[in-house]
């Protein structure tokens, strides 16, 4: 219990400092006024994740699977803007290939969470969700400044 609860507050501490990050490589712009679809796709991870670490550490499947909901097409539509020169990356920009690797992982550790928490797979939920954290960590250390 001690370990879910640090869990969820490490979560909530890190993505809690993800919007001022995209917003100050942005110029302040929210993704309502014309700012990127990775922003916009991180404003809505954000939030989404902070859901799913309390439905996890709650045992609540069902409250997992509604905050992964909103997170369906993110992915896609970074990808094209990331292959169209749209949005760039703050730091190691010449290595799109291993951002879009990263995020394609994560984004199906997000689909293998989803049918754990359809299966009621409580430990596997636990796993993955830590699994995700390491992957915003891994991500943000790799292309954020």
């Amino acid at each position: 219990m001690k370990r879910n609860v640090l869990l969820q507050f490490a979560a909530m501490a890190l993505l809690a400092a993800v919007p001022f990050a995209v917003y100050a490589h942005e110029g302040g712009k929210h993704p309502d006024q014309g700012s990127n679809s990775l922003i916009e796709e991180m404003l809505i991870l954000q939030k989404a994740f902070q859901e799913i670490v309390v439905a996890v550490v709650l045992k609540d499947n069902k409250g997992v699977i509604n905050a992964i909901e909103p997170m369906k097409g993110t992915m896609e539509k970074t990808h094209e803007s990331a292959h169209t020169g749209k949005i760039s990356l703050p730091k190691n920009s010449g290595k799109l290939d291993k951002f879009i690797k990263m995020d394609k992982e994560f984004h199906h550790n997000l689909h293998l969470l989803e049918e754990s928490a359809q299966k009621n797979d409580y430990k596997n939920m636990h796993t993955l969700t830590k699994k995700l954290l390491d992957g915003c960590i891994n991500c943000h250390s790799t292309f954020r400044k």
